[in-house]
Formats: C-alpha cells, structure tokens, sequence
C-alpha cells in the first residue's frame, strides 16, 4: 500500500507491480490470481486507463497461459522470502503486461484494417477511449485499407447501428450487461431496416454462449473451429456465427 500511496510511477506500472505482488504473497488459499487481475483493473478504472466494462486483459493473459506464469514467476523460487519479494528483474513481467495493454489498445483499429484490406468493404471501428481513437486516426493515415476503414468515438451501447451495417464483429469486448444493450441497438437498426444481418463472435466466452442462445432475435448459422492458430487445446478457439431474425 506505501508504494500505491507514494510512488510516482506510471499508473501502467503501479497496476503491473500490484498484480504481481499479489499473486506472489498469495494471501488467500484460493483466488489470488483473480483478486490480483481485479485490482490491477481497479488501478487502470482509477487512473483513466480501464475498460469501462468493455472487455478485459484476461481474454490476452487466456491466450497463452503458459506464457502469462513464465513471467509472473520470473525464473524465480516459488516462496515469496526466496527472491520474489524483490526480483531482479521486474522488467520481464512489466514488459509483459504492457504488451497486453498495447494488444488491448491497437484491437479495435487493427480489426478494422484487417477486414477492409481482406475483403474490400468497408468497416466501422467504435471505439469509447479518447486516446485510442487518436491513435487510430493516426494510422488511418498511412493504412493501406485506410480509405475504407472509419472508426467513431462513442461508447458501444449509444452507437446507433448503420441502417446498411450487415456483419458485426465481436472479441469478447464487452460485459454480458453492456452486451445486452449493444444488441438492442442491432435489434433497432435492423427492425427498422431489415435484411440480411449477421453476428460474428470470436472466442466467446461461457457467459457470452449461454446469454447468445437465450436471444429470441438471434438464430445460430454456423460455427468456425479456429483452434488450429494456436498451440494447445482451447475450447474457446471458434467463431460464433448468429444471424438477426
């Protein structure tokens, strides 16, 4: 608490080092990894740099579990008082998590730019996060598929949805609640202008699925196994495909 309290490093840092003190005193018997993801995101909310509700690190560290632990641990003992308390090298995991920040930062404009410059349509980032929106601009520039791609500076949930919008692409981005609320703007736009309207989700989440297969508007089409780009067995590596009915 007296480095939170005192220090005056960036607050990236100071979420990076809470996390892995916590993980590393392991105070609780169960859940520390959790507690230390929470407050972690907790500092990122206090300083301007969270989510908002809209996704999360954890679908990064999910990525590459093994990965995620190799720089937590360091090459370190497992007891806290063997090293862990004060590793010499606190620049792996800091390096780490800041890598996953800037994954977190460039997804939006990069999806955007990946889908234009594929299929040759055109594509609408939102993006609710001032900086990131500034960013993308700026490499709106000197995209390839600049020209095509147009990105918004909005939360999710007030976007109004495009009356020709017809494909919508997710990364977990959202809480279950906001989520909600980002279809309802689907269901308007396509209640006011209906046509063939599809839904595209990548590795959905449990939460994501169940809350999916309870949506009245919603049929499934189809389902795409994904888990051939990445080692290791993981079930979350599919694209969801629904469409609007």
């Amino acid at each position: 608490m007296e480095y939170v309290n005192t220090t005056d490093d960036h607050p990236l840092i100071i979420a990076a080092v809470v996390h892995y003190q916590l993980v590393t005193i392991h105070p609780f018997e169960d859940g520390n990894g959790g507690t230390a993801r929470l407050m972690s995101g907790y500092i990122l909310d206090y300083h301007g740099y969270g989510f908002n509700g809209i996704g999360s690190l954890e679908e990064y560290f999910a990525y590459d579990p093994d990965e995620y632990y190799a720089s937590l641990q360091m090459g370190l003992p497992a007891l806290y008082y063997s090293g862990r308390e004060n590793p010499p090298h606190p620049e792996i995991w800091i390096n780490y998590f800041l890598r996953m920040m800037e994954l977190y930062s460039k997804k939006v404009y990069e999806v955007c730019f990946y889908l234009s410059y594929q299929t040759r349509c055109k594509t609408i980032g939102i993006e609710y996060d001032e900086r990131i929106y500034k960013a993308t601009v700026e490499n709106k520039e000197t995209a390839v598929s600049g020209n095509r791609a147009e990105f918004v500076l909005c939360s999710a949930e007030n976007y109004k949805v495009p009356a020709n919008v017809d494909r919508c692409y997710f990364f977990n981005p959202f809480s279950v609640e906001i989520f909600q609320s980002v279809l309802a703007r689907i269901y308007e736009s396509y209640y006011e202008n209906p046509r063939e309207l599809f839904l595209y989700f990548y590795y959905p989440s449990e939460d994501y699925v169940s809350s999916l297969m309870m949506q009245e508007q919603l049929m499934f089409y189809d389902e795409i196994d994904t888990s051939d780009l990445f080692s290791g067995e993981d079930k979350r590596e599919k694209i969801l495909i629904f469409q609007v009915i």
